[in-house]
C-alpha cells in the first residue's frame, strides 16, 4: 500500500516538473494547487514556485515583485496545512 502511494507521488511529481517546462505557467500553477490539496507535505510545490519565478520573471530589483510565485507557493503551502487540519476529504463524501 505504501509503495503504491510513493510511486503515485513520484509519477505526479515528475509530471508536475515536466509541466513546468511544457505547459503555460498558469496551468502549472493550477496543477500545483491540486497537488497541494491531494498529497501530504507537498514540498515540491515550493520548488515549482521557485522555478516558475526563475523562468518567467522580469528582474526589477524588488524582492516581492521578483519572487511572486515563490512567495505565493509558500503562502499556499502554509494555507494547505491549515485547511487539511479543518477539512476532511473523502471519496464517499464529507465526513
Amino acid at each position: 500500500m505504501i509503495d503504491r502511494q510513493i510511486k503515485k507521488r513520484i509519477v505526479v511529481s515528475v509530471c508536475l516538473f515536466l509541466s513546468l517546462f511544457l505547459l503555460p505557467w498558469w496551468l502549472t500553477s493550477f496543477f500545483a494547487i491540486v497537488f497541494l490539496l491531494k498529497f501530504d507535505s507537498p514540498y515540491e510545490v515550493l520548488a515549482i514556485g521557485f522555478f516558475i519565478d526563475y523562468l518567467y520573471r522580469i528582474i526589477s530589483g524588488n524582492f516581492l515583485s521578483d519572487n511572486v510565485f515563490f512567495l505565493s507557493s509558500c503562502l499556499l503551502f502554509l494555507l494547505s496545512y491549515f485547511l487539511k487540519e479543518h477539512i476532511t476529504f473523502s471519496r464517499k463524501g464529507i465526513n
